[in-house]
């Protein structure tokens, strides 16, 4: 087969305690959603308060504020101490 190798196809078959401890690490699995602003953005009045308090609603895990300070984006710093004073 073009020299390509065929391997043996081998059955697993877990143990209950390997079934438990699966099943427990599928419980645990948690993904986190951020919300990045990026360098083009306008929330720079009320409307990044409402975007704060509407990513807190939906229960983002985070927010990302862009390093680059001489876009229209707030700055970074401000803007991260803004919002975390207002979750």
């Amino acid at each position: 087969m073009n020299g390509v190798p065929r391997w043996p196809i081998r059955s697993w078959n877990p143990s209950p305690r390997d079934e438990a401890e699966s099943e427990d690490r599928r419980t645990r699995v948690k993904i986190r959603i951020g919300f990045g602003l990026g360098v083009r953005t306008e929330f720079n009045d009320d409307s990044f308060a409402d975007l704060v308090d509407t990513l807190e609603t939906l229960h983002f895990d985070s927010l990302w504020l862009s390093e680059r300070i001489t876009g229209s984006a707030p700055d970074p710093v401000v803007g991260m101490a803004f919002a975390a004073g207002r979750t």
